[in-house]
């Protein structure tokens, strides 16, 4: 789309969302930022029960600790065992630091940049020994900031739309930031401490239903409707005329 005015890897629901929002109001409210405030993606999750596997070092865990992966201590364990925090997040993106080496090849070559030692730096300054709320730092940084907020405000701007998230009011990001962790995600409960504060507020039952996404199905259209259109984009050919990534490590991923 258009509308990035750059390449971008990242949702598009919300261009349509906001065409029909358009046809209403012009301005509206989001939810942005409550995830990252409070806890709920798969990183988030695991930062408590990943902290507990590193400081037992093998011994018995009482299985709230690591709620809800109780049952899954091995899966946790193999996560602990590639390193400090930063090198288990690593493993938890779309690509390491290898891949993008092997996409960009010999352009690569000589340059000192590391994704990994970024996200460590981050951690460091985090400012805080809470497992979760120096995990939430990190995508407070990264995620929130370069993906989740810009793609909000570049497709909603596209119809004219103002999109105010107020969950990232500063006072309230300066107050939740300081919450313990354990309050955020309870027993395995993403956002616990917000669902309870709005529990009055709400419907029985709507905070705690499962969590929806606006999620395409990118992957269906990559093999089916777009194949033809993906193998011609990332064909050798293709790929010549900018030379910026690595045609056989383009073709492996493909």
């Amino acid at each position: 789309l258009g509308a990035f005015d750059e390449p971008f890897s990242g949702v598009i629901s919300t261009f349509f969302l906001t065409e029909l929002v358009a046809r209403h109001v012009k301005v509206v409210l989001s939810g942005d930022g409550a995830d990252e405030l409070f806890g709920s993606y798969l990183p988030h999750r695991l930062a408590g029960p990943l902290a507990h596997v590193a400081a037992a070092a093998g011994a018995p865990i009482r299985p709230e600790y690591l709620t809800p992966f109780a049952e899954q201590r091995g899966y946790l364990e193999g996560l602990v065992e590639r390193g400090d925090e930063a090198a288990r997040r690593m493993s938890q993106y779309l690509m390491d630091d290898a891949m993008k080496r092997r996409l960009g090849g010999a352009r690569l070559e000589g340059q000192r940049w590391s994704t990994e030692d970024h996200i460590r730096r981050l951690y460091a300054a985090s400012g805080t020994g809470d497992p979760l709320n120096r995990c939430l730092f990190v995508d407070f940084e990264t995620l929130l900031a370069d993906q989740v907020l810009a793609f909000v405000d570049r497709l909603s701007m596209a119809h004219s739309v103002e999109v105010r998230p107020p969950f990232l009011d500063h006072r309230l990001v300066e107050f939740v930031a300081r919450v313990p962790g354990v309050m955020k995600i309870k027993h395995g409960r993403v956002k616990s401490i917000l669902k309870d504060a709005v529990a009055d507020w709400l419907p029985a039952g709507l905070a705690d239903r499962p969590k929806e996404g606006f999620i395409m199905p990118v992957n269906r259209w990559l093999l089916a409707e777009f194949r033809s259109f993906v193998e011609e984009t990332l064909s050798p050919g293709e790929l010549a005329q900018h030379g910026l990534l690595e045609p056989k490590a383009v073709a492996d991923v493909v």
